[in-house]
């Protein structure tokens, strides 16, 4: 778990794994397709992560793969 500022400054929770974590997860790189990314939304679900991840929009970059959920309330 971690955040996510997005454009407008709004930081909002979000969960992001590092490339090595996807592959220990996929056995291999991940290849940009949907069913990659509906393999690492069940596993990280069966590891306890929060309902919001089934229809969260996400990210990548150099580092890792990520989905970004609710504004954090303050």
């Amino acid at each position: 778990m971690t955040t996510y500022t997005d454009a407008q400054g709004i930081e909002r929770e979000a969960v992001f794994l590092t490339w090595d974590q996807v592959r220990g997860i996929l056995g291999r790189d991940h290849n940009g397709s949907a069913e990659d990314d509906r393999r690492l939304v069940l596993a990280l679900r069966a590891l306890g992560a929060p309902p919001w991840i089934d229809d969260a929009e996400g990210w990548i970059d150099e580092t890792g793969w990520g989905l970004i959920g609710p504004e954090i309330a303050r």
